[in-house]
């Protein structure tokens, strides 16, 4: 009898050893499936995420196309419309050296002087031009 008695705690604890093997392996691999999963769901998330960020992007892209297209399409109306630059209007000095009944004395440069003689050559100017009409 000694022989099974000591067969028979060996059978138990082959019993307690494979509940044990088998507990262990079902949580390792419960933790190997969380894991997996928990990876893919990460992965579904970054990838959605950059998909969204793309759109983004790409809705931004076609804003700041359409914003030049716009842009060069207003261009060439503007310089058509003024295809040089506006000459710089003559000084009133230019002016008056221009004029044929001006001529500078010592006090040209005085202050008042060539704004008085722009005055008076515009009213001269203005008299003739009215009575070229007259004359005929």
């Amino acid at each position: 009898m000694s022989s099974s008695s000591m067969t028979r705690p060996a059978v138990q604890r082959s019993d307690e050893s494979l509940v044990f093997t088998v507990l262990t392996v079902f949580l390792v691999g419960a933790a190997v499936l969380a894991t997996l999963g928990y990876m893919y769901w990460r992965n579904t998330q970054t990838q959605e995420q950059q998909r969204s960020e793309q759109r983004i992007y790409q809705r931004y892209n076609d804003y700041m196309e359409a914003s030049e297209r716009s842009a060069a399409r207003a261009e060439p109306a503007a310089p058509e419309a003024q295809p040089q630059p506006q000459p710089m209007p003559p000084t009133p000095a230019q002016r008056l050296l221009s004029h044929p009944g001006v001529t500078p004395g010592p006090g040209f440069n005085a202050p008042g002087v060539q704004a008085t003689g722009l005055l008076i050559i515009d009213a001269i100017d203005q008299a003739q031009a009215a009575e070229k009409p007259r004359r005929r």
